[in-house]
């Protein structure tokens, strides 16, 4: 049977997703990984999407946080860049109307 097995990226401490296995039953769906993940954090409402942009950028810089150890991330006030590319941003409707996306 294929197996998934998720490692700890280079340079963060092994308690990041390391050691994990997962085992696929047959007939299992399986995914692949995303090259280039744009993540949009999305709601009718600024603060709702401000709640959960606000808990991820807090783990990116809180040094207690095993987040805060990814080399190559740039957190800024409305927007992450991940390290191989990529980014997170908060969209309320009034983004989307703006960009009229």
């Amino acid at each position: 049977m294929p197996r998934a097995i998720v490692r700890g990226r280079r340079g963060l401490p092994r308690s990041v997703g390391a050691g994990l296995e997962y085992v696929y039953e047959p007939g299992e769906p399986m995914g692949r990984p995303i090259r280039i993940p744009y993540l949009r954090i999305m709601a009718t409402e600024g603060g709702q999407t401000g709640n959960v942009f606000g808990a991820i950028q807090f783990n990116l810089t809180d040094e207690a946080s095993p987040l805060s150890q990814v080399p190559g991330v740039d957190v800024g006030l409305t927007r992450i860049i991940l390290p191989d590319g990529g980014e997170i941003m908060a969209v309320d409707r009034f983004i989307l109307v703006e960009r009229r996306w």
